[in-house]
């Protein structure tokens, strides 16, 4: 029972800085960004006119729920303890 207490926050403090570390990691490299960017473009836009905005959006708004989430599961495990 002790484990169990114990053991759920921390692993959701580990998940949830492994989510907010993806995240940094995508946006510091410029060039992984770029090539998730180029592949949106293509692969949901079709290299339509203004695709590269529109892909750039959809990226952004895609690591900013991901950094909401890795941020609200870190401050949910905290309050745990």
């Amino acid at each position: 029972m002790i484990i169990e207490f114990l053991l759920a926050p921390t692993l959701g403090i580990i998940v949830g800085l492994a989510i907010l570390f993806f995240v940094g990691y995508i946006n510091w490299y410029g060039n992984i960004k770029a090539k998730s960017v180029d592949w949106i473009s293509q692969k949901l836009y079709r290299k339509s006119v203004g695709s590269e905005a529109l892909s750039d959006g959809l990226f952004m708004t895609i690591t900013s729920i991901l950094l909401a989430m890795g941020g609200i599961l870190i401050i949910y495990s905290v309050l745990f303890f």
